[in-house]
């Protein structure tokens, strides 16, 4: 049996915050009633994304309303928008949180051993996109940094690759 959750959500964290000292938002969602652009912010501990950004570990609820496994602080979100079921994994780099990934189901229909392990392994390709943006920003970052060096710098420098010039400094 796949996944054939309602709705999904996906929450990143900042680049930079840390899984137990930060709220996150969720940003991206298919099959939400909430309007687009409409927020909610997800405190670690706190409900059912907020223990996976606390242990790092999936959790999942067969009725979110009424399992005592979790804090009721987000109920009302869930209510509004009909969910029953839900579940939800970590978005990992290097075993650190960064992110989380909801599925959700408007019926009682639970989720199994099978899709948590599929939406594990969206999690994986998640985490895989959010470390190569981490990366592409520091190595703009450095580039800014460089640029800003060489041509601020007093002496001439020209940047040469194959018979092309691709930069010189106005010194």
């Amino acid at each position: 049996s796949g996944c054939s959750a309602g709705r999904i959500s996906c929450v990143p964290r900042g680049l930079w915050s840390e899984a137990d000292e930060e709220a996150v938002t969720i940003r991206y969602r298919v099959g939400s009633r909430y309007a687009p652009g409409r927020t909610l912010s997800i405190e670690p501990g706190k409900g059912l994304g907020g223990q996976v950004l606390l242990t790092g570990r999936p959790c999942r609820t067969d009725d979110y309303a009424a399992d005592p496994a979790f804090s009721k602080e987000y109920v009302g979100a869930f209510r509004k928008d009909g969910i029953v079921t839900a579940m939800a994994v970590p978005i990992k780099t290097e075993e650190r949180v960064v992110g989380v990934l909801y599925v959700s189901n408007r019926s009682p229909r639970r989720f199994t051993d099978q899709d948590e392990r599929i939406l594990l392994r969206l999690a994986d390709s998640a985490a895989i996109a959010v470390k190569n943006a981490q990366f592409y920003a520091r190595e703009r970052e450095s580039e800014r940094r460089y640029r800003a060096l060489v041509a601020g710098s007093l002496q001439g420098v020209c940047i040469l690759h194959g018979f092309a010039t691709r930069f010189a400094n106005s010194a």
